[in-house]
């Protein structure tokens, strides 16, 4: 008898809980965080003037296959045009669309962006 009311009780107390939650406005949501992902920041050579935007998709750090919106490359480094999609995380080889001014796609490329916690891979296309 107690062990059936304990298991009511377990019942009732998760019911209770899934309303509050639904009531309160759903589940809470963390950020993207490092965990065991890294940041791709993409860059292009000085051939690619056609190429304006970027996309990156793949696995982010909660094992979702995922597509970040598109991005410009708004710094250079070592002579190349860069960019990296802010809050985005990515675990393993991800896929890089590039775009031209008018949104057309010319072209993919892959990149490892690895496992290595809070890091920044770097995805040279020269």
């Amino acid at each position: 008898m107690l062990r059936h009311f304990k298991g009511r009780i377990g019942v009732r107390a998760a019911l209770v809980l899934a309303l509050a939650t639904a009531v309160a406005g759903g589940v809470a949501v963390a950020p993207a965080s490092a965990g065991t992902a890294t940041q791709v920041q993409i860059c292009v050579g000085s051939g690619h003037d056609d190429i304006q935007k970027y996309d990156v998709y793949g696995y982010n750090q909660n094992g979702d296959y995922v597509f970040s919106p598109k991005d410009i490359f708004d710094t250079r480094i070592n002579g190349r045009r860069c960019g990296i999609v802010p809050d985005w995380w990515w675990v393993g080889w991800v896929s890089v669309n590039f775009y031209t001014s008018d949104n057309e796609l010319t072209g993919t490329r892959k990149c490892f962006a690895g496992y290595e916690f809070g890091s920044t891979t770097y995805c040279n296309f020269d």
